[in-house]
This record gives C-alpha cells, structure tokens and sequence, in this order.
C-alpha cells in the first residue's frame, strides 16, 4: 500500500506541482498499485497550529508507504521526525526548495530553508521530480534523492499562426517572469506577432501590473492575457503556437517546455534553470529553442529579435522540436521511477 498525501485542492488548482502530483497518482493506479491519496488543507508550507495538528491526526491513519508533497512536509518537520521515529516509512516529494520562491524575504526564506533540511534529513528517502533539484537538494541540505521526473502526453503538431504567435504558459506572479515577457515583446513592435499570457493569477498585484505594462505600450491588440484554460481550448493555443517562452526566475523542471515540445514548438527558457535541461537537444545536438539569461529582458528581446526576423532560423528551431517530441517519455516511466525508490 502506498499513500499520497498531497494539499487540498490538488485535483482542481491548476499549479506544476499539482498536476505532477494528481498525473502521478493516475499513473500508478494504471500500473496496478495500490495507491491512497490524503488531501490536506492548510496554508502550506507555513500552516498554523490547527492545521499542524490536522495534518499530523489525517497521517496516522494513513497506511503504507507514505509520500508527502514537499510543499506539506517541510511546513511540518516535527511530524515528519515523529513519524520517522514511531517507524513509518515517509518519503518527501520535492517539487521545489521552498526558499526558491522570489516572493520570500530573505528571513522567511532562511526559515523555510532551515525547516526543509530538518524535514529532508529525517524522512526515509527523498524523490526530486528533476536532475535540476535534486542537485540543489544535495548543495542546500546534504540529502541524495532520487529523480523522477514528469511525462508529458503526446500530442499532434501545432499548425502555427501567421502572423508568428508567441505564447507563455503559466500562473500570472513574480516566478514566472510574465513582465519581462511583456517588456520585451514592447521593443519589438517592428515586427508581425502576436501573443498570448496563458494561466490563472497567482498575484493579483502582479497579474494587474502585467496588463497595465500591456496597456502602457499599447499593445492590448497583440497581447491577450486569456486567463486558466484546459482540455480544448488550451490545446487551440497550443496549435496556434509557433514558440514559446518561460522565462521564469526559477523552474526545477518546466512542465510546460515538454508540453510545447509534444506540439513541436520550440521554446525559449532562462538560462541556469531546470528548463534548460527540459528543452535539451535533438538527436543531432541542435536546440529546439533558446536559453538565454532573463534576468533583464534585453537577452529575450535580442533572441525573439533573431527568431522573427529569420525565417532560415525559425526553420531550424522547428525541425529540432519536431525531432525533440520523437524523444519524450510518458507519465508511466515517472511512475517507474517513484517505485524503483521504494524498492
């Protein structure tokens, strides 16, 4: 028996870490496993009292292998030590280094980090869902983990746009960058495009920054935030697609690069982060995008530049993602891999 214990909300918010969690659970379940889920809700990963005390009443009464959402565990490192202690056997699945998070001051960062090390050193193995974050589980907190990372569903290629779309996906707020987007595609009005902000708002504050810098630069008619879209219509925008960005602060993994390579459109990732890995190679070495440094947004204005104004080099990048989709893996082997560590 295996158990999952996962936050409230996990099979309707639509966030990285959610859908890897509810996508792992499907995939288990597909492989014959007996698979439990426990949702908890709380303010993770900060609960308070009350939701401490739920949380640690809802895992004794769960049975089996326990894997908890990193999000849950490293808010709670005294239940995770009390677990360990009475005998259980409790894996941490990290999505992320909480103090990652750009919206962290550096006191409330320190406090997550020095939290999640306590929990990590205590439980029974820890799972990282990328190379990327396993490497800065082991450089921040002196833990080996195992990987595995997410599958992506196949999908037909996209058709594109005339004139070229440019899409971002992702929750509207400071992590994944959307500003730096709308700052670049301002300096490049020289051009034929159009653009769409694609997710639901995490930051209000921000996501009312991002249209404001829109309207700023009167460019309501070429970019459109469409706001959280799934099933069809978010598989129109895909189709509709002829490259993608995620020029996030931090990204273990970039769930949504592998989704932009099922279509075959390239994608344009920051440099340094796990997307980088994600985006990867075509079988002949070639890049089915770009990495470029998204701290400032002159790097992405300069890449999108390049990739507007050269049709030869749109080519190139779109036969690499066409040959990069040849090379994804489903959510099967990231259920394979969850139970090699179990063994």
């Amino acid at each position: 028996m295996l158990t999952l214990v996962v936050p409230a909300g996990f099979d309707t918010v639509i966030t990285g870490g959610n859908i890897y969690d509810r996508r792992l659970v499907q995939a288990l379940r597909g492989a014959g496993d007996d698979v439990g889920v426990v949702a908890v809700a709380g303010n993770w990963p900060s609960p308070d009292r009350a939701e401490r005390r739920e949380l640690a009443a809802a895992l004794r009464q769960a049975t089996g292998t326990l894997i908890i959402d990193g999000l849950i565990a490293s808010g709670c490192p005294d239940v995770v030590e009390n677990l360990a202690a009475a005998g259980a056997d409790v894996r941490v699945l990290v999505h992320m280094p909480l103090a990652l998070d750009p919206a962290l001051d550096l006191a409330a960062a320190a406090r997550l980090d020095d939290m999640e090390r306590r929990t990590l050193q205590a439980a029974g193995g820890v799972i990282s869902t990328s190379r990327w974050a396993a490497a800065e589980v082991r450089r921040r907190h002196q833990v080996e983990s195992a990987v595995a990372e997410p599958g992506v569903d196949p999908a037909p290629p996209a058709d594109g746009s005339v004139p070229p779309r440019i899409v971002q996906v992702g929750t509207i707020g400071a992590l994944k960058n959307q500003l730096t987007t709308v700052t670049a595609l301002a300096k490049l009005t020289r051009f034929d495009w159009s653009a769409r902000l694609v997710g639901p708002v995490g930051d209000s504050d921000y996501a009312g920054a991002v249209d404001e810098a829109i309207r700023d630069a009167g460019l309501e008619h070429r970019i459109l935030m469409s706001g959280q879209l799934t099933g069809p219509e978010l598989a129109r925008q895909w189709d509709e697609a002829d490259i993608s960005v995620l020029p996030s602060r931090t990204e273990t993994y970039g769930m949504v690069v592998a989704e932009s390579l099922a279509h075959a459109v390239p994608a344009l990732v920051s440099a340094g982060t796990g997307a980088e890995h994600t985006l990867g190679w075509d079988s002949t070495g070639n890049r089915p995008g770009f990495v470029v440094d998204t701290a400032t947004a002159e790097p992405l204005t300069a890449a999108l530049a390049d990739w507007l104004g050269d049709k030869d080099l749109r080519r190139r990048v779109k036969a690499a993602a066409e040959d990069r989709r040849t090379m994804l893996t489903g959510w099967e082997r990231t259920a394979a891999a969850v139970l090699k560590t179990l063994q």
